[in-house]
């Protein structure tokens, strides 16, 4: 994953649940390592159904780790926290993230009353998700009904349209701290 822009993000500079995102970087290297650290990242990018900048590079950073197989095999016992004895694997864990993330992001962006800097960073969120959709196309069929619920909620909020306003200056200055590219202007 060294090669993608997900690799050069300036955590320092984004914001995540818990103010700045240092140790959102440090999360997705412990989930590399087998740690359980979902609970965690969850809390950090996806809390209380409300994303933030730093979700935009765990999108694209999530959807190039099951794309290159980095994730998806490990079992995680999800219910140790709780009590329980569930366990799932990381592949599981990482669809849902990715549709609570698509379905948040798509919410914002359909919304005209969503505030212009959180609209600009729900775009940048179904933009990141966007090159997984092969990976949720053939989600939909897996025999996994998390992971086939997830791939349809994930294609479906890639087909919405964007409906609110979008602050495009906070945006771009959003995409240089993600060291995302700029798009190409507009013809």
């Amino acid at each position: 994953m060294a090669d993608s822009w997900s690799s050069k993000v300036a955590w320092e500079q984004l914001h995540c649940a818990y103010g700045d995102s240092r140790e959102v970087g440090e999360l997705l290297q412990w989930v590399l390592a087998g740690k359980d650290v979902w609970v965690e990242l969850f809390g950090h990018v996806l809390h209380q159904e409300t994303i933030y900048e730093a979700t935009v590079a765990v999108a694209a950073w999530m959807v190039e780790a099951l794309q290159t197989k980095k994730l998806g095999a490990r079992l995680i016992p999800v219910g140790k926290r709780l009590g329980t004895k569930e366990v799932l694997s990381e592949r599981i864990i990482a669809f849902n993230l990715l549709s609570g993330m698509a379905e948040s992001a798509h919410k914002a962006v359909s919304s005209t009353s969503t505030p212009q800097q959180y609209a600009a960073i729900a775009a940048l969120v179904l933009e990141a998700l966007r090159p997984g959709s092969p990976l949720y196309k053939a989600g939909v069929d897996d025999p996994d009904d998390q992971i086939s619920e997830a791939s349809s909620t994930l294609l479906e909020a890639l087909a919405g349209r964007v409906m609110a306003a979008i602050d495009g200056q906070y945006q771009r200055s959003l995409r240089a701290k993600l060291g995302m590219p700029l798009p190409p202007p507009a013809a």
